[in-house]
């Protein structure tokens, strides 16, 4: 404190140096806990920051304004949520109900005929078809080796002809 420099400075001795500081230090204390319902220090009322003097980092007011923009916005989206989730079901409620009607009645249309003959093409193609699957099935595991054996042979190709061009050069 500058007080405390000039008296520090001055020709007065060591005792009544000690009594002015105490004294500068009491009317100081005084003067900041009669204010001290208007102070806030780092977010905390005086009398909080007095009690727990721990280090405690500076408030950044406007990370603290941004922190509560995105706790209000984040309630915001929460109850956005809990209101569709209200809402939403009773909107699908009829469209399924309506969906589950249209495909009985459709159901309901169906005829089914007894003692029906499959053809004997139809056998068949059935054995065909199933043929093909597994044609399918074999081609599918073996193209990947057949790729990279066609890759290779390129590449060996490609080398051949750029001897075969040096050499003719």
């Amino acid at each position: 404190m500058a007080t405390s420099q000039h008296f520090t400075n001055s020709s007065l001795d060591e005792e009544t140096q000690s009594q002015v500081r105490e004294l500068m230090n009491q009317w100081v204390k005084d003067v900041f806990g009669m204010a001290s319902n208007g102070i806030e220090i780092n977010g905390q009322s005086y009398q909080e920051a007095i009690q727990n003097q721990e280090e405690v980092e500076p408030v950044n007011e406007a990370l603290k304004l941004q922190a509560e923009s995105a706790e209000r916005k984040a309630k915001e989206l929460e109850e956005r949520v809990i209101r569709k989730r209200k809402w939403i079901p009773a909107q699908i409620t009829p469209l399924m109900e309506d969906a589950i009607r249209r495909q009985s009645t459709l159901a309901d249309r169906i005829s089914f005929e007894d003692n029906l003959e499959i053809p004997g093409n139809l056998v068949e193609i059935s054995h065909a078809y199933e043929a093909g699957i597994q044609q399918l099935a074999k081609l599918k595991q073996r193209l990947p080796s057949s790729i990279s054996k066609l890759e290779r042979a390129q590449t060996v190709i490609e080398d051949v002809m750029r001897e075969q061009e040096s050499a003719s050069t």
